[in-house]
């Protein structure tokens, strides 16, 4: 018999290199593809899978309904062949159409104990097929996955179908279920396009525990694992049993692979938000660092950058906390408007370490955006400069610069007013510029400072 499912399309993702994610559309039939709608015509089981599969409501990442895969013997079913145990067919109204090329597909998957630990997906057309394994899938609750697919061909009114085989369950006895909602193709981020500065599922740690390079001397303390995560399923984990057991001079660090993946492009002169998330456990009498770094990796002694992120002010303890700056890349050795592309290292300096005790804690979730001045509220400055007032009138002053360039910008990023700091004590004229909030830059030899001014 037939078995009709409503609107859904299962693409079960784990994680390879991909980039990324900035309000894309949804490239998939919408009407299918979370689970919601009522439809004859949307998803077909045939009879020896109907014991397997169903709609269900037990569970919804969004909405009401997901896709429930359910076994509830796995004796039965693992007879070590591979036929399939388990299969659903994208029915008419949900046909898939798709130009040649590379995507992203996202999925949210909520697994429970003893789930079968791989899931295929396939588009009809090609027969492209991708293995999603699900071992490592944080249990109980909603996880979303994503992956990069290359499609050779176009595809038109294509189908699409969703396969466990019985060779999964070899071994396995007992039962398990998982579910799957919220299922989107999305095309896939040119790193060469303005605004795009990093691929995000690689620096999210989705691309697996081998995927940043760590010193064999460095993996006592950190790691890429899958305890715990903001977003996916991985993150770097930074743990140290005995901070007075840490060498002196060692500066814990994880660098980004050098592949296409795990390079920055910036620009020298321009701003860019950076944004991570920060887990710190909580567990009586953790102690943790003074801070971090994600530093921008020089090449030849050319473009290094550090970014600093203080964890002196992070009160939570067990949950994930977003933190963000705004910085401008002046990497050492670089011309304004060099366009380069950099590793990253993410870096514990020893100083930063408390002299005993030990802790946990974890970072997950860089990204990169290319910003203008006027998001600068968000700022966080390593360094400070001596303006006063501040608010201002009719003037400011400005200590210690000799030699620098001072620029005003609105917050529209429009350039208001500049010149070269000709003293130690300068003084700037505001005739003329309206009141209002403004963002102070002085670029020197060795570094560029931004401030916020208010002007009366």
């Amino acid at each position: 018999m037939k078995n009709y499912l409503r609107r859904g399309f299962w693409s079960f993702v784990f994680f390879t290199f991909t980039g990324l994610i900035m309000a894309q559309t949804n490239l998939m039939p919408s009407g299918f593809f979370g689970f919601e709608n009522e439809s004859p015509d949307g998803w077909w089981i045939n009879a020896a899978s109907s014991p397997y599969l169903e709609i269900s409501t037990e569970q919804a990442a969004t909405g009401t309904s997901s896709l429930k895969f359910n076994f509830s013997d796995y004796t039965t079913l693992s007879d070590g062949s591979t036929s399939v145990a388990a299969e659903t067919v994208v029915g008419d109204g949900a046909k898939v159409d798709l130009t040649a090329g590379t995507y992203y597909m996202k999925v949210k998957v909520y697994v429970e104990d003893n789930a079968p630990s791989l899931l295929k997906t396939i588009f009809k057309t090609d027969w492209v097929q991708v293995d999603w394994d699900l071992t490592d899938v944080k249990k109980g609750e909603w996880v979303e996955l994503m992956q990069t697919i290359s499609l050779p061909n176009d595809i038109v009114d294509g189908g699409f179908l969703v396969q466990v085989f019985k060779s999964t369950f070899s071994g396995m006895t007992g039962s398990g279920a998982f579910y799957v909602d919220d299922i989107e193709v999305l095309e896939a981020v040119d790193l060469d396009d303005a605004g795009t500065q990093i691929d995000e599922n690689y620096f999210s740690f989705e691309a697996g525990s081998d995927s940043w390079w760590i010193q064999p001397a460095h993996k006592e303390f950190v790691e890429v694992n899958h305890l715990e995560s903001a977003t996916g399923i991985f993150s770097l984990q930074c743990s140290f049993a005995d901070y007075s057991t840490v060498g002196s001079s060692v500066n814990v660090m994880a660098t980004s692979k050098d592949i296409p993946e795990g390079r920055l492009e910036l620009e020298m002169g321009k701003f860019y938000e950076i944004r991570v998330k920060v887990f710190m456990e909580d567990i009586a009498g953790a102690a943790f660092p003074s801070g971090f770094e994600t530093n921008i990796k020089g090449e030849s002694g050319i473009g290094f950058q550090s970014i600093s992120w203080n964890l002196d002010e992070i009160s939570q303890r067990g949950q994930w906390i977003e933190k963000t700056q705004v910085i401008e890349y002046t990497g050492g050795g670089l011309s304004e408007g060099d366009i380069v592309s950099r590793l990253m290292v993410v870096r514990v300096p020893n100083e930063n370490l408390p002299e005993t005790g030990s802790g946990t804690f974890r970072v997950d979730d860089i990204s990169v955006v290319e910003t203008t001045p006027s998001s600068l509220a968000s700022l966080v400055n390593k360094q400070s400069i001596k303006v006063y007032p501040n608010p201002a009138t009719e003037y400011i002053y400005l200590k210690d610069l000799k030699g620098s360039q001072v620029s005003i910008y609105n917050i529209t990023g429009t350039l208001v007013k500049t010149l070269v700091a000709k003293s130690d004590l300068e003084r700037l004229s505001l005739a003329g510029i309206p009141s209002g909030l403004y963002i102070l830059r002085v670029k020197g030899d060795k570094r560029t400072i931004v401030e916020k001014i208010t002007i009366k």
